[in-house]
């Protein structure tokens, strides 16, 4: 669906869920479509909302390159570092 962006359901650095209407687009872009009300845009994953790429009002298409908006995924989330043998035990207790 193309058209005009009605609104912007997000705030940048707001935790997202897969699913959540992030947007909606207006069904009415010209007098040609017929296409019933308002499409709604949802998030494909969770996790914390980017930046806003586009802003109400602005015409978006479904071959936009930029999209309206980055999700960084934060879970599942996985950490690799080195560690002395010596604090391995300390480490392992802590855990």
């Amino acid at each position: 669906m193309e058209g005009p962006l009605k609104s912007v359901n997000f705030q940048e650095g707001q935790l997202v869920h897969a699913g959540d209407v992030v947007a909606v687009v207006s069904g009415r872009a010209s007098e040609k479509q017929l296409a019933p009300s308002d499409f709604p845009i949802k998030a494909p994953v969770s996790g914390i909302a980017g930046l806003r790429l586009v802003e109400p009002g602005d015409m978006v298409r479904p071959t936009d390159a930029n999209g309206i908006l980055t999700i960084a995924e934060v879970q599942p989330i996985s950490v690799l570092f080195t560690l002395p043998e010596s604090f391995v035990p300390e480490f392992r207790e802590a855990l």
